[in-house]
């Protein structure tokens, strides 16, 4: 799959508690964002996050113990793909 290829399968989420399964979700809210190949997401930054994340910017991505937080979606969308092909995602 290409970079261009995965980025078409992106989707928003309203809840991605319900799309995706995980141990990790915050308990009390509900995660929004971009969810891609139906289970590897990007979190939208939302009005409930401390004000020093917010000011980082709109999007957030966690992978493994590397996080980021901007308004380049673009560049996370890089990083989110490498990260697939690297852990077979594609194969």
């Amino acid at each position: 799959m290409t970079f261009e290829e995965f980025k078409a399968t992106r989707r928003w989420s309203e809840d991605l508690t319900t799309d995706v399964s995980s141990d990790n979700w915050e308990t009390g809210v509900t995660p929004k964002g971009n969810l891609y190949i139906d289970c590897l997401y990007i979190n939208h930054v939302e009005p409930h996050w401390p004000a020093d994340a917010r000011a980082e910017g709109e999007w957030h991505l966690l992978l493994n113990n590397c996080e980021w937080i901007t308004n380049d979606l673009v560049s996370l969308e890089h990083r989110l793909y490498d990260w697939a092909v690297s852990e077979g995602y594609f194969s």
